[in-house]
């Protein structure tokens, strides 16, 4: 139920009507009541609403009413104005018209638990400290073009700003595609003339509101998207691009997925791709948090079958502790490849990403990387080869790699080299019948295990 009301000399005229909630919000009017006076017979100048002051979420109503329905529903029963003057939230002409909110607005109360979907919006004016240190009239200057454009912006398309951080800003729209139009429209309008640079992330999803104040992990990953943005640029999380990505007017260039700081899933992050905006090159952005490698599942299932190989499989993880190259040898059938594949299963959790990549039937050394990348599911492209492919996606993260029956291919020792100097992060477990002869190699020579002294116990063979 919303109510609202408006304060008249001689008395108050409340109307009421009730919501119907449904998972994207609320979708319906069941019922809608006005008292004997009748919103119809507001005067002209007499038209704002007051009503309680929910500050940041004021606008929850007006992005989810069926305007032109409940428009049409007042208006045959003579009880909506038809100059756009009945201001809802965010100032939102319910009679079909979208205006910009008043200075000062009220809101319809709504009577709910709290908890709200929401667009958040961080922005940060970058350098604003130090600028303020050395010219203190462009800081001014700038920083007020920055609130303007801010105000601005929020006003057309239905935004409200919660807080100042001195030179950064928390608000809300009602809307994942509000608040992107609003952040493009920002960002342009700041990057004319002399540039005011502003960082800018988005996210949707639940906040809470207590007083005038609003919190909850929507808020949280809102800020960490924003860190990782850079100045010029839109950056939104996943779930706002899921919501905007069917407006054809709004490209998008993916940035990669991200572990943010304190928040549990990784985000896949994307800017909006503008000529008038700026796109965060990937490799380059750093924030309150970390690039997230996420490689596809490619490691085999080894439970229950490496049997008699405990102090040999504790010896090989402590190796890799050690050195980043550690090739595992010894003639077929000894058991490498589930030694391996147990290794990266114990030190899985101290690694970005983990990988297997089966090499049996590569046998030409220029098939080596490009095998890798296809496994691993690294694009190669006209203009980018496989070893840049796979170092642009690993960069310096910790990632452990088997590359299994190493010795089909045909003198893979400068090739190894290679992709460890690229990717100084990453660790390899190679299985060979014999070293690569590598500096910066350890060879783990696997000893055959001692006949069994019963036929209760066997031996597991991989296919090695």
């Amino acid at each position: 139920m919303f109510n609202g009301q408006r304060a008249e000399d001689d008395g108050v005229t409340t109307a009421s009507f009730t919501m119907e909630r449904s998972g994207e919000g609320l979708v319906g009017i069941e019922d809608w009541s006005w008292d004997s006076k009748g919103l119809g017979t507001w005067p002209t100048g007499r038209s704002e609403v007051v009503a309680t002051y929910l500050g940041p979420l004021r606008e929850r109503v007006s992005c989810l009413l069926p305007f032109q329905g409940v428009a049409s529903g007042l208006r045959e029963a003579g009880a909506c104005p038809r100059q756009p003057t009945f201001v809802g939230l965010l100032g939102v002409d319910l009679c079909g018209r979208y205006g910009s909110a008043p200075s000062r607005v009220g809101s319809w109360g709504v009577v709910d638990d709290g908890r709200h979907l929401a667009a958040v919006m961080f922005t940060d004016m970058v350098g604003f400290t130090a600028l303020m240190q050395t010219d203190e009239s462009t800081a001014r200057a700038k920083r007020t073009r920055y609130v303007e454009a801010m105000d601005r912006c929020h006003a057309e398309h239905g935004g409200t700003i919660v807080q100042w951080f001195g030179d950064g800003a928390l608000s809300t729209f009602p809307s994942a595609v509000a608040a992107t139009r609003a952040a493009i429209a920002m960002q342009t309008a700041l990057r004319q003339g002399d540039a005011v640079d502003v960082r800018l992330g988005l996210h949707l999803g639940d906040v809470i509101v207590e007083g005038d104040n609003i919190l909850g992990d929507a808020v949280n990953i809102a800020s960490r998207i924003e860190s990782f943005s850079v100045p010029g640029a839109v950056v939104v999380s996943d779930t706002v691009h899921d919501q905007v990505k069917n407006q054809a007017d709004i490209g998008f260039a993916e940035l990669g997925t991200f572990r943010l700081k304190n928040v549990g899933r990784p985000f896949h992050l994307h800017a909006v791709a503008d000529d008038r905006l700026v796109v965060p090159e990937p490799g380059h952005m750093h924030g309150k948090g970390q690039t997230a490698l996420v490689l596809p599942e490619t490691v085999p299932d080894s439970r229950g079958r490496l049997v008699g190989r405990d102090r040999a499989l504790a010896e090989l993880v402590e190796q890799l502790e050690r050195h980043r190259l550690v090739t595992v040898t010894g003639p077929g059938g000894m058991g490498k490849t589930v030694l391996a594949i147990a290794a990266v299963e114990a030190a899985r959790s101290r690694f970005a990403a983990v990988g297997f990549v089966s090499l049996a039937s590569v046998t030409e050394p220029e098939d080596l990387l490009p095998t890798i990348a296809e496994t691993l599911d690294m694009k190669e492209a006209e203009d980018r080869s496989a070893l840049e492919a796979i170092a642009d996606s690993l960069s310096d993260q910790p990632v452990l790699l088997v590359l299994d029956n190493l010795e089909q291919v045909e003198e893979p020792a400068l090739i190894i080299s290679q992709l460890l100097g690229r990717c100084r992060g990453l660790r390899v477990i190679a299985t060979s019948r014999g070293p690569l002869h590598l500096g910066e190699e350890h060879v783990f020579a696997l000893a055959a295990l001692d006949a069994p002294q019963d036929d209760s116990v066997e031996v597991a063979a991989a296919s090695d």
